[in-house]
């Protein structure tokens, strides 16, 4: 896979097969402890951005293997607006000052996405997890005052009817 960040930020640049290998160890980990935080009652959000590849279908099988074999319901969230808001948040002032190592470079943003697609999993080829998947735009969320709750509403009663409850 392209790298498209600085590589020497990383224990193993260039996204080579020990690079993802530790972090495949690392997800192991930490998966492990959230399916017991899981299993407890407790709800776990975890964001990622995963495209349609081999290598991220095999993550988000990592992710999907937090709730197997339980009664536990994975919620998937595909966020997305158009690409010149996209490039808006990119090139932003708060997000090149933030201090972090995050993509600034509009170029790059239009290179990624034209070079990739977003995961979209389907439910059915997860069976019997209880995947429920959905996608939002959130040009409205960039909107200042503007907030979209429906879509998060709507996958709150899909969760109350798959539990019998309300």
């Amino acid at each position: 896979m392209k790298s498209y960040f600085p590589e020497d930020i990383a224990i193993y640049p260039g996204r080579s097969a020990a690079h993802c290998e530790l972090r495949r160890k690392f997800r192991k980990v930490a998966f492990d402890a959230i399916r017991k935080i899981a299993q407890e009652g407790k709800t776990v959000l975890m964001t990622t951005c995963l495209v349609d590849s081999e290598a991220d279908i095999r993550t988000f099988e990592e992710h999907i293997s937090i709730v197997r074999d339980t009664c536990i319901p994975i919620y998937w969230l595909n966020l997305g607006c158009d690409r010149d808001v996209l490039e808006k948040r990119v090139i932003s002032k708060e997000r090149r000052e933030g201090g972090k190592s995050k993509l600034t470079d509009a170029s790059v943003l239009r290179q990624i996405v034209e070079d990739h697609k977003l995961l979209n999993p389907r439910p059915y080829d997860y069976e019997p997890v209880r995947l429920i998947a959905e996608s939002m735009d959130t040009k409205a969320l960039w909107l200042p005052g503007a907030v979209d709750v429906s879509l998060l509403t709507r996958m709150a009663n899909k969760k109350k009817n798959d539990s019998g409850v309300g």
